[in-house]
């Protein structure tokens, strides 16, 4: 047999292996699909669409480390979150024509339909579906509905939907908002800061805040720091009319916060001095 033959020979039995292969495939799909309905019509009493359950692709919980995600699956009988052969994985009361994933907020997962609204594949108590919105995106961690205001998904107590806004976060992904009331600090409520005029100073990798009496920096007051003209440099680096701070408000001294600029990422200087990440390197000459 020549060299030719041999090779076509080759390729023709990789030809029959892979159909082989492929057909076993489909076998294997449909004899799961098959086992799952048996299964779930056995133990709950209902037959389970899974090809609209295999094909979502809407998360409704897990992902504890190292564990996987479940997703949400539904059909004309009901919503699962996971497995639909598993009875406990149904949501029970949920509504499946009017059942829709919302919004992911950090790790955790939510959905609604006419009647509720679901945390985690979980019935949220007490909230209106008609009114349910996200605050603060990317992290979605503050909600609110006509009734209450939440974060993640647990009700603020004394917290005026009305009026609660969200204010932006920090980075170190402390989150900030305020109502009519009291500024809040993810969900605690931040003591003596004034409603009316806090603020999140916005800037890269800010970390200050401030009101008309106070800077703060992560939701502390920066003793000594000046409201009225405090500004936030970047780089970790801020200024008032009388110091420059670095990082988490330190005061760099006798730096002189009206000459004082950023020349990149580590290094400023003043008329006086140059800095490497707060500390004086040498005399500016």
């Amino acid at each position: 047999m020549n060299k030719n033959n041999h090779g076509n020979i080759i390729v023709v039995a990789l030809i029959i292996i892979g159909i082989i292969l492929a057909t076993g495939l489909g076998v294997g799909v449909k004899y799961y699909q098959e086992k799952l309905i048996k299964k779930s019509k056995v133990e709950s009493d209902q037959i389970v669409d899974t090809s609209i359950f295999l094909q979502t692709s809407d998360i409704c919980g897990g992902n504890d480390n190292p564990g996987p995600l479940f997703y949400y699956g539904k059909d004309k009988n009901g919503v699962y979150c996971g497995d639909p052969s598993i009875p406990g994985n149904k949501i029970q009361g949920a509504d499946s024509s009017t059942f829709v994933p919302i919004s992911s907020a950090t790790v955790d997962y939510y959905a609604k339909d006419k009647n509720y609204v679901y945390k985690n594949g979980q019935i949220l108590q007490n909230a209106d579906p008609q009114t349910f919105e996200f605050l603060i995106k990317p992290f979605n961690s503050y909600q609110k509905d006509r009734n209450n205001v939440y974060f993640k998904g647990i009700v603020i107590q004394g917290a005026d939907p009305v009026t609660f806004q969200g204010l932006g976060y920090d980075a170190y992904s402390h989150i900030y908002a305020k109502d009519k009331n009291n500024v809040y600090i993810n969900e605690t409520i931040l003591s003596g800061a004034d409603s009316a005029t806090f603020q999140v100073i916005d800037n890269v990798n800010s970390t200050f805040q401030k009101d008309k009496n106070n800077v703060y920096y992560q939701g502390i007051i920066l003793k000594g720091a000046d409201s009225i003209n405090f500004e936030v440099l970047n780089f970790g680096y801020a200024k008032d009319k009388n110091n420059v701070y670095y990082f988490n408000g330190s005061v760099i001294k006798n730096a002189d916060p009206t000459s004082f600029q950023i020349l990149d990422i580590f290094n400023a200087k003043d008329k006086n001095n140059i800095y490497y990440k707060g500390n004086i390197t040498g005399a500016n000459q």
